[in-house]
């Protein structure tokens, strides 16, 4: 017959049962594990950084167009704080921080649901890829034969399977598991900023504050350009807009995590409006129209016009799909809301 705590009697003093045993398993050795290699993912992302110039100068020998640092800031930009934010959420894990384990699961829902959507992309647009893939191969070399094409999309469709849908797989099932939660909430018992509100509006929360300097980028890197309900709005109005837009998403990442309601009518409706306006100009005007007016050199237009996979039909319809999806979302957290 099983005992339970109440029967355990201490050896030290029998009149007095013994403290009962936790009820979780101790996920210690695996926080610290998963934490390590979170880690190393950060410093693969870090690297990607000074690789992004090593390419750059390969791109500029092979197809003669001169590089422009300025273009890759954006990409810089992502993968430098994808590296800190990798690291630090690393040290959390191995810490057995509470907040570490939730950004972790929000970051690896994240990569995974980019993984899905990159493997959909790619097998939608197999057929545009094996022409540019034809494409890029130089005058005067022979050309690629169709297994070759087939072997060459099939690696990197096997590698983002790997990379983007498996490996956070990984990291959703060990982290989102009860016993790592309640090791981490028995090894840091302080509230943390993450239980402010449920991890679904905190995810939100969290990408809409990267979001925010991300708006910002444009104007640095090139000259200021915003697509406005079927115009593009240049010059200083264009960096105003970029300014006011980076603020509305600040405030509205303070306003999920308070759960304002207003946070979730701005980002709701403003989703709406961003992709009402993103359609009415990508329907008139040419994507290569508004890269010119960013200052893109004419070489660089070319190759990307050749290597271009994403039609201006293609953009609007992925806009669409992307924002009914974004609005099913903010449907599903609306209960977390209270009204003022």
């Amino acid at each position: 017959m099983g005992l339970d705590a109440d029967h355990i009697r201490d050896p030290m003093d029998p009149s007095r049962p013994s403290p009962a045993a936790p009820a979780f398993k101790n996920r210690r050795t695996g926080l610290a594990v998963f934490g390590v290699f979170t880690v190393m993912l950060g410093a693969v992302s870090g690297m990607l950084v000074p690789l992004m110039f090593f390419g750059q100068r390969m791109a500029e020998r092979s197809t003669g167009v001169p590089a422009d640092p300025r273009a890759m800031l954006p990409a810089m930009l992502m993968y430098g704080t994808s590296a800190v934010a990798l690291v630090w959420l690393g040290i959390g894990s191995i810490m057995a921080r509470r907040w570490a384990r939730v950004l972790i699961l929000i970051f690896s829902w994240t990569w995974l649901l980019m993984g899905i959507v990159s493997l959909a992309a790619m097998a939608f647009v197999a057929t545009r890829l094996t022409e540019v893939i034809r494409s890029a191969v130089p005058a005067g070399q022979p050309q690629m034969t169709g297994p070759m094409i087939q072997t060459i999309i099939a690696v990197q469709f096997v590698a983002i399977l790997v990379l983007f849908v498996l490996l956070p797989i990984a990291w959703i099932l060990f982290y989102r598991s009860p016993h790592v939660r309640a090791t981490c909430e028995a090894n840091d018992p302080a509230p943390a900023w993450t239980d402010a509100c449920p991890p679904a509006v905190l995810a939100l929360s969290v990408w809409t504050a990267l979001s925010a300097p991300m708006v910002l980028v444009g104007p640095l890197t090139y000259r200021s350009v915003f697509p406005f309900f079927g115009v593009l709005v240049t010059g200083l109005p264009a960096a105003l807009i970029s300014v006011v837009v980076a603020a509305l998403l600040a405030y509205s990442a303070w306003a999920l995590h308070r759960l304002r309601p207003v946070g979730w009518w701005l980002m709701t409706l403003g989703s709406c409006l961003a992709t009402l306006s993103g359609a009415m100009t990508f329907a008139r005007i040419d994507p290569m129209e508004m890269y010119r007016a960013m200052g893109f050199p004419e070489q660089q237009l070319e190759q990307m016009q050749k290597f271009s996979i994403m039609t201006p039909s293609l953009m609007i319809g992925a806009s669409v799909l992307f924002a009914v999806a974004f609005v099913a979302y903010m449907l599903s957290v609306k209960k977390h809301f209270r009204s003022e």
